[in-house]
């Protein structure tokens, strides 16, 4: 009777499949909030994937905004440049870089944004600065020297402004909504 149990339990199982999230699905606003605490090791070798918000675009890199996160610990979307703005200021933005080798950064003008992306990447455990204007708030200041980049020579700013230090997902896919 066991066995007929069983064999029933694992062919409905196979039919519609577990009910549980794969272990390789990772929430990114989970993951950078875990970054920013200096948990972010328990996602290495991970595949981040998820959408947001690209205010700017340079370099090899795209800097991806989910949103900020509210008094209530909720992460609340971004999607205008005053709303990006105040949560920058306020320190509050969830951010993280994703290096896309396939996708051409020039082919966005300033008119295209804010603009929506879907992205993936492999979290490694490397990191970027970024900066944002200064605000009277301390702010965690310039990544480590990285393997490529030993000299911090990303590090480069345009006025007053802080740094602080973003997670890289490499290997990535950036699709422009």
């Amino acid at each position: 009777m066991w066995l007929v149990r069983g064999v029933a339990f694992a062919s409905l199982l196979a039919l519609f499949g577990p009910s549980v999230p794969s272990p390789q699905d990772v929430d990114p606003a989970a993951f950078v909030m875990a970054f920013q605490s200096g948990a972010a090791d328990q996602y290495k070798g991970r595949t981040i994937a998820g959408t947001g918000v690209a205010f700017g675009v340079g370099g090899p890199w795209i800097l991806i905004t989910l949103g900020a996160v509210g008094d209530d610990k909720r992460v609340v979307p971004l999607t205008t440049r005053e709303a990006f703005s105040a949560a920058r200021a306020a320190h509050t933005t969830l951010q993280l870089f994703v290096s896309a080798p396939d996708f051409d950064s020039k082919s966005l003008t300033p008119r295209d944004l804010p603009a929506q992306f879907s992205f993936s990447g492999v979290y490694n455990g490397r990191m970027r600065t970024a900066w944002r204007p200064e605000s009277g708030l301390a702010d965690t200041g310039p990544c480590p020297p990285q393997p490529d980049d030993p000299k911090n020579l990303h590090v480069i700013t345009n006025g007053p402004s802080t740094a602080y230090c973003v997670p890289l997902l490499e290997s990535g896919t950036l699709q422009k909504k």
